[in-house]
């Protein structure tokens, strides 16, 4: 645990950054990182961005001028699995993780959609979204209405 005026970090020249470097081949648009950071603030969540055409992402691992003491975080692109990181973060060490993809086989879905009179002559989009509850666990949140 980081304390005194050492660990706000508007006092300190220069903080650590957290850089996720991802691998050639990796559309960068489609990368997802979700992540925590843990220090006498709590736990705070956040995301990062996608963007075009870059191989790295960084993180700054302060919230409210304090240095968060540890950071855990979810990365995920398309086509490609699940992958996590965490790390201890101590003084002004950079922190590098390095995210590869490991392609994920294609999952076929089967259904059928009974076209009612609501739906005639109206263009249909299906959308279907993985929700990753593991993701709570990883970073030790409790599900709403859960007794912990």
């Amino acid at each position: 645990m980081l304390g005194g005026p050492a660990s706000d970090v508007r006092q300190r020249h220069s903080a650590p950054s957290v850089t996720v470097r991802l691998s050639p081949g990796i559309r960068s648009e489609t990368v997802s990182i979700s992540y925590v950071l843990y220090g006498r603030f709590g736990a705070v969540g956040a995301s990062v961005a996608p963007q075009r055409n870059v191989d790295t992402y960084r993180i700054n691992p302060v919230h409210d001028g304090k240095l968060a003491a540890s950071i855990k975080g979810v990365i995920y692109a398309s086509g490609c699995e699940f992958g996590t990181f965490n790390a201890d973060i101590l003084g002004d060490a950079p922190i590098e993780k390095f995210y590869e993809c490991t392609t994920l086989p294609t999952v076929w879905l089967v259904g059928h959609i009974s076209l009612g009179r609501r739906f005639h002559d109206r263009d249909l989009e299906i959308v279907v979204k993985y929700v990753a509850d593991w993701q709570c666990a990883f970073f030790e949140l409790s599900l709403p209405g859960s007794a912990d």
